[in-house]
This record gives C-alpha cells, structure tokens and sequence, in this order.
C-alpha cells in the first residue's frame, strides 16, 4: 500500500512576504534595483530575483547616491530610515504592515518612559528593525531569560514594562511570558503582535505531526518561523525532516507507507512546494489525501470498531439461547460460584466481550469481563455442550 501525503494548506508564503515579492517584481519592471539585504529568507526566491535585476547590498553605504533600494518585509531601524534619506535614496517600503505595527508600539510606549521588552531572536532583522525605534529595549529570545532578568533586577518589577514580540514567535511563548509578568510585575502592559498566519500555520503544523509517521518542513536555514515549525513538529513526530528545497530530500528515508505531512514556511514559493512533491511522487510511491479525510476514515473505524462488540455479543446471546432450547438437564443456579471466580476454575474460560454492562459501570477492550449471570450460564452450558463450540472465537480454549 503507497504511503499518503497531507499538505498543509497554510504552507507558504505569508501575507508579508507575497507583498514584498509583488512590490520586488513591480519595481524590476522598470529596471534593476537594490534591496537591503535579502528580501526574503529563501535562496531560491532571492536567485530568481537576482536574475530579473534585483541586487543584494548589506549596508546604506553601499547604495549608490540616488538609486532605487527595497526594504524588506522584517523593516529597519529609524536610523536607517534617515541615512537612506540622506543618500536621496528612492526607497521602496516592502515592510510589513505587522511590523509596522510594532515599531509605532514601541516608539509611542518608549516617548512614554516605559521599558520596551521584545521577545525575539536578538540576531534576526526584525528585531534589530524594532529595537531602532526605542531605547533601552530589553531582548530575550527565550521566556527564562525574561523570568531571570525580573528576579534578579531590584527596580525592574515595579518598573512600567512594555512587551512585544517577534512576529514568528510561538503563542506558547507569549502565555508563559504573561504567566511570567504577572507575577514579577505590578506594572505592564503586553501587546500580542505573534502573525496570525504564523500562528494559523503553527497550529495546522503540530496537528498534522500528531497523525503523520513523518513531517517534512520545508524553509530556510535562517528562516525563524521555518525553525519554530520543525520545532513544533518534532514535539509531535519523532521522524521530521527540514528541507530548503528538493534537492535536499532524500526520499529513501520516508517510511513506504502510512502518513507523510508536509508544510513549509512564510518565504518558501508555491514551486518549491510542488517540486518537493514532484520529487516524492517520482521516486516513491504516495498518494495525495487530506487531514479531513484521514479524519473521516478514523470516525469510520471508531463507528465499526463500536460496533462490532456489540454484534459478536448479540451472536453470543443468541447461540446461549440455542444451547439452553436443548438443554433440559442443568440447574445453572445449583453451579458452585467458586468456579466462576478464576480461584478453581475447571474450563480455563476465556471470553472476549468488547463492552458489557457491569454494576452500572461500563467496561471497554476486549478484555473485559462479561457479567455475573452470563458466565453462570456459558460455563454451565459450555459443560454439558463442551463438543459445540461458540462461533467467532468467544471461547477459545475449553
């Protein structure tokens, strides 16, 4: 049987990232450009931009005085903003609109003489970006850091905190970091700028890796959002393999069969994607299902699996009753009760009931135990009939 692969719906670009792309591919269609940095966090994407006329610099001082310069989606420091200006730069804003959201928060609380605490990874763009808009920000990529900077600061828990977060962060991060202030501080305010896409796509990630035998997470190496979904994924599936692209798949090691799921990070194209299945079909056996249908299928197995106890039992029931039409010879309640209890059983009896009503209770597996009466009558019968075995294995050894 082929092994089947479950995309997720939510792989790929983000709304910020498709923005930037599209004002990229807007500007080169009126010559070459510059962007600071790259654009996105795909070498793939940024080599087929390069190859239309887009041109990585790392520094203001490398544009030339006049030119054109996108800034990507992860934004830059007010700094960077005036030596741009200062260059006559034409500049092409591609921030996203998310981030620009955090750096007027923090700019407004920072004027208001609040502390500016970022969660985030202190080495991506975005961070430097947002902490060029305050002073004095405080930076943890971890929650413990935050903890350990709280308790072992004097004046900082009745100081007025202000707190943001990378964009790509985890929501786990965001409600330990709240746990965390609540009982360090008496005065903060926490805004929730975490994408909702990222969080969307977090989300669908850790449930495709609780039903998949392996997850294949496709992005960059420096792509933090990328990272944080191989990191969900591995909490989930202990077979996750991250990917930049095709090239990097080896397909002999996916399982031949059972669920593969496959999601990708905010800067991976759509054609990456395909090309990753492309590679899958082509040296391996897979089919295409969806989560909704693996759903569906394990609501039809729980249905028969429910249903199917209750079937051998009414076959059961029915042939005790058969056996008792022809039995006219055993007083079932003169049948010494010690040989029910397992302490001197003479039949080694082994039944296997999947649910049985017991005292009110109700018992599930099919181990469980039928009830009182029933025995006393099956093992009763099972004596004097012990040449007519019960169908569908109920008794097995006699």
């Amino acid at each position: 049987m082929a092994a089947k692969y479950i995309l997720a719906r939510s792989a790929g670009f983000c709304f910020g990232v498709e923005r930037s792309i599209r004002m990229a591919e807007e500007a080169l269609d009126s010559g070459a450009c510059r962007c600071l940095g790259e654009l996105i966090h795909n070498r793939d994407a940024v080599s087929s931009l390069e190859k239309k006329g887009l041109s990585v610099i790392e520094k203001v001082s490398e544009l030339p005085e006049g030119e054109r310069v996108i800034i990507r989606a992860h934004g830059v420091s007010r700094v960077v903003y005036d030596e741009l200006k200062n260059r006559r730069a034409g500049v092409i804003d591609a921030t996203c609109p998310l981030v620009e959201r955090i750096h007027k928060i923090v700019r407004e609380e920072s004027e208001k003489g609040r502390q500016i605490v970022v969660i985030g990874d202190a080495e991506h763009p975005e961070i430097r970006g947002i902490c060029g808009w305050c002073t004095g920000a405080f930076y943890a990529l971890f929650t413990a850091a935050l903890d350990e900077w709280l308790s072992t600061s004097v004046e900082m828990p009745e100081k007025p905190l202000s707190v943001v977060f990378q964009t790509t962060q985890i929501q786990a991060n965001h409600i330990l970091a709240e746990k965390i202030l609540k009982k360090r501080c008496t005065n903060f305010k926490i805004f929730d700028t975490i994408c909702g896409a990222t969080s969307k796509r977090q989300r669908e990630a850790t449930s495709l890796a609780g039903i998949c035998d392996a997850m294949i997470v496709i992005g960059g190496a420096h792509s933090a959002n990328s990272l944080h979904l191989a990191e969900l994924c591995r909490e989930k599936c202990a077979s996750v393999f991250f990917v930049a692209d095709a090239s990097e798949l080896d397909t002999s090691r996916l399982p031949g069969e059972g669920r593969i799921g496959i999601t990708a990070g905010a800067s991976v194209p759509s054609w990456i994607i395909k090309e990753v299945v492309k590679k899958m079909s082509d040296e391996i056996k897979v089919e295409q299902t969806t989560a909704e249908e693996v759903a569906a299928t394990a609501a039809e197995e729980t249905a028969h699996v429910e249903a199917e106890p209750a079937a051998e039992n009414a076959a059961a029931e029915n042939h005790i009753e058969h056996l008792e039409r022809r039995s006219h010879r055993i007083d079932r309640e003169n049948l010494p009760c010690h040989q029910l209890d397992g302490r001197a059983d003479p039949v080694d009896l082994h039944i296997r009931p999947a649910r049985q009503e017991h005292h009110g209770a109700e018992h599930g597996g099919s181990n469980s135990a039928v009830d009182h009466q029933t025995l006393r009558r099956l093992v009763s019968l099972v004596i004097v009939f012990a040449a007519e075995p019960l169908p569908n294995d109920h008794a097995r050894r006699l």
